[in-house]
């Protein structure tokens, strides 16, 4: 617990926050989150483990992240440290963390029971609008380019399967072939969210605040849809399951 009160502590103090501010901390296997009270505002600053995401992955998050909340999208917008970085990078013994810094969140979180047509368009409208305005994106240091949709395809690829499994890989490797070959525009293909769900946005009134793009990808557009559909039918499953 002291390692990570000191490690917090050092991150904070890159964005200009101090200990004795501190609100709340929540521990995850590989990153540290810790809310701050900053003037009349709540901000969050979360630590990652380099052996879990690279910095330069991250950096290129907080990148589009911040794109997007300049352009009118309603995200958990990150903020400049001290030196003017979105991301910094903390060292400590033999280890190094990468820290980010977030305001909080507008609205409230979303219950699946609110799960519904309505909420689907909202969730269409936002995301239409968030990939009307990433494809204005250009990226320009390649070193802190997200990835794209075939890094984490790969990983799934070489998942080591039972012998009775095997002929899954060999669809899973023509399905991967197939998508490849599909065009790529600007009007199509892009930064994407990649885990759009429940407990990644919140509500306020009509509008959505979109948080943790943890997981951004370069992908077509309708994977981000897919993405949602998928957890939307999880959703709807386990509810009716319950009746």
């Amino acid at each position: 617990m002291e390692r990570r009160n000191e490690l917090m502590a050092a991150a904070a103090s890159r964005f200009g926050l101090l200990e004795r501010d501190r609100l709340q901390t929540h521990f995850s296997e590989h990153s540290l989150v810790r809310s701050y009270r900053r003037d009349e505002e709540t901000v969050y600053v979360r630590l990652i483990d380099e052996s879990h995401k690279p910095y330069a992955k991250i950096a290129g998050e907080v990148q589009w992240v911040e794109f997007l909340g300049s352009k009118g999208i309603c995200v958990s917008k990150p903020l400049h440290s001290a030196a003017g970085n979105l991301a910094e990078r903390i060292r400590m013994e033999d280890r190094e963390y990468t820290a980010v810094c977030y305001e909080e969140a507008k609205g409230r979180p979303v219950g699946e029971n609110e799960a519904g047509e309505d909420l689907y368009r909202r969730m269409g409208r936002f995301m239409g609008g968030m990939h009307r305005i990433t494809q204005e994106y250009i990226h320009q240091d390649p070193f802190t380019r997200r990835p794209n949709w075939s890094y984490e395809a790969e990983k799934v690829r070489h998942l080591d399967l039972p012998p009775s499994e095997k002929g899954i890989a060999f669809r899973y490797q023509a399905l991967c072939q197939y998508i490849s070959k599909l065009p790529v525009s600007r009007e199509t293909y892009g930064l994407i969210h990649a885990d759009f769900h429940y407990g990644n946005f919140f509500v306020q009134g009509d509008a959505l605040c979109l948080i943790d793009f943890d997981a951004s990808r370069y992908s077509w557009f309708v994977d981000d849809i897919a993405v949602a559909a998928f957890f939307s039918g999880l959703t709807e499953g386990g509810r009716s399951g319950q009746r």
